[in-house]
């Protein structure tokens, strides 16, 4: 049925489905929770379990209307992305058709420009709203029970584009339902969130998606584990780890660069640096997510050796070589810099910057020497220099 494609997530299905059957569906929702947790593809279940008459609540997936609203072709349902300016019209239509065909992949341009968006603000425009949306609201169903707006990215509305959507919901038309799907609720606007019935996504457990893995993927038992560990509780990062190239590639090297870290082998370490400042933010937040998971692996193979429940299974023995070679480390020390360098990209620090500092303190970490904290009061920087 419709809600099986909707992994883990048992409360918030249960939330929508009582809606429906109870004739109590909302005119605005909030589905907020972290990136890949199932929030787009509960907006496809939800939009099919409205629309759909043969299994009315649940969704076929046979039948015309629930068909149409995967190939993202139903008129009462609409799917809208934030875009950068001047976009073509046929990559944007491949990306709602990769969407449709999978809620949980990667298409919008915040997470994956092309070379021509790359550069470029990804909002929604105050057009937006009256050439795109209000068409969809402003006249009764043509076919379905109910008129359906998902945006996708909300918090890209900001302010002054938030202000012109508001007043779609002040006034909602009859049978329309507004879809915000965000994993920062907290930038939207307040007078936006208090018109919007909020559904939390929590992350996936690592278990859900191992079994995802395995029956929609095909990979086999030792790979889903390993992946479904290091995805965080995101589907959709499990996914990008498999197929993404840049993500496969960061799994790939992670082990080489430490060593080139240990090493002090600076060609190496810049060529990295390099390759991984020029992605965006959060494909550096996912290189800085791997090397902290790898660490960890490294505390447990310290803790309780070679049969230590690590997550890079498929690293085992050169992470338990590696702990054998390092005389004392500061492995703790290491932690606290990737969590302090990912701290630092989200606050939109220098890439390239963060990352060249953060390699000399976890160098310095595995020879067993203090290293001060990335950012660091000058003051304390002239007392460690004179120590």
């Amino acid at each position: 049925m419709s809600w099986d494609q909707v992994i883990s997530q048992g409360r918030a299905k249960d939330v929508l489905r009582r809606a429906i059957t109870q004739d109590r569906v909302a005119h605005a929702y909030l589905f907020h929770g972290p990136y890949g947790t199932g929030k787009r593809a509960a907006a496809f279940a939800f939009a099919r379990a409205l629309q759909c008459k043969v299994a009315p609540g649940e969704g076929c997936m046979k039948c015309s209307d629930c068909s149409r609203i995967n190939r993202m072709l139903h008129p009462d349902v609409r799917f809208f992305l934030p875009l950068p300016k001047e976009m073509e019209m046929e990559e944007i239509v491949n990306r709602m058709t990769l969407l449709g065909a999978n809620p949980y992949d990667t298409v919008d341009f915040i997470r994956r420009p092309t070379a021509k968006s790359s550069n470029k603000q990804v909002i929604f425009r105050k057009e937006f709203i009256v050439q795109d949306v209000r068409p969809v609201v402003d006249f009764i169903a043509f076919e379905g029970a109910y008129k359906v707006v998902v945006l996708l990215d909300a918090e890209a509305l900001g302010d002054d584009t938030g202000n012109v959507f508001l007043k779609l919901l002040e006034e909602p038309s009859p049978r329309s339902v507004f879809i915000l799907i965000t994993e920062r609720p907290d930038r939207l606007l307040p007078t936006i969130l208090s018109r919007c019935q909020p559904i939390r996504f929590d992350p996936v457990p690592a278990a859900d998606i191992a079994k995802a893995l395995i029956e929609r993927e095909g990979r086999s038992e030792v790979e889903a584990a390993s992946i479904s560990r290091l995805a965080d509780g995101s589907f959709s990062t499990a996914r990008d780890l498999l197929h993404d190239e840049t993500a496969r590639g960061y799994r790939e090297r992670l082990v080489p660069f430490m060593r080139a870290v240990y090493q002090n082998r600076v060609d190496d370490i810049l060529k990295l640096i390099e390759e991984v400042s020029s992605q965006t933010r959060d494909e550096v937040r996912l290189f800085l997510g791997l090397v902290l998971v790898l660490v960890r692996d490294l505390i447990l193979v310290r803790e309780l050796g070679p049969e230590a429940p690590i997550v890079n299974v498929h690293e085992r023995e050169a992470l338990v070589n590696f702990v054998k070679n390092l005389p004392n480390p500061r492995l703790e020390q290491m932690v606290n810099l990737v969590e302090e360098a990912w701290y630092l990209i989200t606050r939109n620090v220098n890439s390239k910057l963060v990352l060249t500092t953060l390699t000399a303190g976890l160098r310095a970490s595995m020879k067993g020497d203090r290293a001060l904290p990335l950012v660091t009061p000058l003051a304390e920087q002239l007392l460690s220099d004179l120590e």
